[in-house]
């Protein structure tokens, strides 16, 4: 990926704590209007950022356990469906006389 240039602008909160975001910032990190960004405080500073460099960060750090060529996605469909191919006899269930409720027995 990408280096994301750095940088360092001052701005000023103005009525009611509303924050502008210049320009050259919204446009390195892809803000648009109508863009949804989360605003956390850590260690007494603001950070903003956006749901994709959310979802990037956590590729990354998640690429670090991942054998390479592995499609983590894959992974998840396989393991769920072998979580599916559980099959329950119906002889195990009984009725339990509230309509159509069902129990193991």
């Amino acid at each position: 990926m990408g280096t994301q240039p750095e940088f360092q602008l001052r701005t000023q909160v103005g009525e009611k704590g509303r924050l502008v975001i210049p320009a050259a910032i919204r446009e390195s990190l892809g803000i648009e209007p109508g863009t949804a960004v989360d605003l956390r405080v850590v260690d007494h500073e603001l950070r903003i950022s956006t749901l994709r460099s959310r979802i990037r960060r956590a590729q990354e750090r998640a690429a670090r356990y991942v054998k390479p060529g592995t499609l983590v996605s894959d992974e998840l469909s396989a393991e769920r469906r072998s979580m599916n191919r559980v099959v329950f006899d119906a002889s195990d269930f009984k009725e339990s006389g509230a309509g159509s409720c069902w129990r193991h027995s």
